[in-house]
């Protein structure tokens, strides 16, 4: 149609009035909470952190420029870093000592290549959590256990397969997945007196392995 369009895309952006379900938010909210161990889920992925102000320049200088017209920019700071090493750093900045639980981890694929994994989880999902062989079933009990141990409330920063390990559980199912949670997604679950109950299940989606 003739229009004269940029597609601008913004990597990993915070700063102020950021969702409390991201990752810095997450960090910080955990650490002023007085917690000495966070739960952050999954922590080798890394990230390409953009603060917002910088990201909302981005979007005012293309929007200037007619260099960029029909063009695809992809707007970081081209510096890489784990999650791991953002709450390191954070808790440095906020000078407190944490470590890291990593019971909130990615289902366990052990021999399975990247490329196979999208085919082993629909699998996976199709089976029963009593079939599941003993790297699965450990990562499964981990997740409840620990979740039964906590004392104080708890942010978990995870993906969707972990929610599912404690959503299933609390209904009783026998499925690995019961629903998609959607990005962002919240789930909420109450803990009294060692007995886990879910109190809300957070928005959800389709997603691509199902």
């Amino acid at each position: 149609f003739d229009s004269p369009i940029t597609v601008l895309r913004p990597f990993n952006t915070y700063g102020p009035r950021q969702s409390d379900r991201a990752v810095i938010p997450t960090i910080i909210s955990q650490i002023a909470l007085g917690k000495n161990k966070l739960s952050l889920g999954s922590t080798s992925p890394t990230r390409d952190f953009n603060f917002v102000e910088d990201t909302c320049k981005a979007f005012l200088e293309v929007a200037k420029s007619n260099l960029t017209i029909g063009k695809t920019i992809n707007v970081a700071s081209n510096f890489e870093i784990s999650i791991s090493e953002t709450a390191l750093l954070i808790s440095e900045i906020m000078n407190k000592e944490v470590e890291i639980n990593e019971s909130f981890i990615e289902i366990p694929s052990p021999g399975i290549d990247m490329s196979e994994r999208p085919s082993w989880l629909r699998e996976m999902f199709s089976k029963d959590v009593d079939q599941f062989e003993k790297p699965q079933a450990d990562w499964r009990d981990k997740i409840i256990n620990v979740t039964h141990s906590f004392k104080s409330p708890t942010l978990i920063f995870s993906h969707f397969m972990v929610i599912n390990v404690l959503v299933g559980y609390l209904q009783k199912s026998k499925k690995i997945v019961t629903f998609y949670p959607d990005n962002c997604s919240v789930t909420k679950m109450s803990l009294n007196q060692g007995m886990l109950s879910l109190e809300e299940i957070g928005s959800s989606q389709e997603s691509v392995v199902n």
